[in-house]
């Protein structure tokens, strides 16, 4: 486990020769306070991305990995200072201002993971030399490797629409009362074009705006559950399941409707029957008594 220290690194430090490398190394290390298991923990991660290839992507073939690469990106995360790429884990305390850094590929706002590690990929290569990429490269995955630890709340699958609809609109209320300016800020860069992307966008807001903090993570879960438990439990009320079976094209225009109005089948089907029946009532009551 590590134990937290006073860091005995001076700001702005220089480095200018392999000797001053292993000295700082070392004062780095040491500040860290860490124990025997944390610190063999530390280095074998450094040997790691030290073996880092820099024309090697295959890590972008992880969807959340690479959402989140692409977004960090895009809001400004990755920062140069000189020689120096860093990468915060958490989204800004304020809003990240305006970058030379957000090229012409970069304003586009992708619709699916391909084009996203696309993006990612071009944005690395346009940096000054391999050893910024592999800087880059190296801090992507450091924050990352943070957040894949965080156990997620979700079990649902990319195919279950009914609950990524729910999911989706409970989890972008939760953020818009939480935060209105992230909210306004970041959801012009989340713009989900199908049921797949709304999947990933549900994780990547879980990965960005939660995740990194335990206690604010620890929240959102316990909140999270009790409203799914309440959702179920309110199903269960007064409900009789029917199976029906519908044209082809019937089916497509119920799909559109649903993706329309942002409803789950059985909500839609609900609203539907409900407002016919109003519109028809006054004769089913004359029939009644006819």
């Amino acid at each position: 486990m590590r134990k937290l220290g006073r860091p005995i690194i001076r700001p702005g430090y220089k480095i200018r020769t392999p000797s001053e490398y292993c000295d700082f190394l070392n004062q780095y290390i040491f500040s860290l306070r860490y124990d025997e298991k944390g610190l063999n923990n530390f280095i074998n991660e450094m040997i790691a991305s030290c073996k880092q290839d820099i024309d090697d992507f295959s890590w972008l073939e992880n969807d959340r990995l690479c959402y989140y690469s692409w977004l960090s990106i895009m809001l400004n995360q990755v920062k140069i200072d000189d020689d120096i790429i860093r990468i915060n884990p958490c989204p800004p305390a304020m809003p990240p201002l305006a970058t030379d850094l957000i090229n012409t590929p970069l304003k586009l706002i992708p619709s699916s993971s391909d084009m996203r590690a696309k993006i990612v990929k071009e944005y690395i290569a346009s940096l000054n030399n391999d050893d910024i990429r592999f800087i880059a490269i190296n801090n992507i995955k450091s924050a990352w490797s943070i957040i894949e630890k965080i156990k997620v709340p979700f079990k649902f699958s990319i195919d279950d629409e009914q609950q990524i609809n729910w999911t989706w609109n409970y989890i972008l209320t939760k953020l818009k009362n939480k935060s209105p300016w992230q909210y306004d800020l970041y959801m012009n860069y989340i713009v989900p074009t199908s049921i797949a992307e709304k999947y990933h966008a549900i994780f990547i807001i879980h990965d960005y705006f939660y995740a990194c903090n335990e206690d604010t993570h620890k929240v959102f879960c316990i909140d999270y559950k009790k409203a799914l438990s309440q959702k179920k439990f309110r199903e269960k009320e007064g409900v009789k399941s029917i199976n029906v079976q519908l044209d082809i094209k019937i089916k497509e225009q119920l799909d559109q409707l649903l993706d329309h109005y942002q409803y789950s089948q059985q909500r839609l089907l609900e609203v539907l029957i409900s407002e016919h029946y109003k519109s028809v009532q006054h004769k089913l009551d004359k029939s009644n008594f006819s």
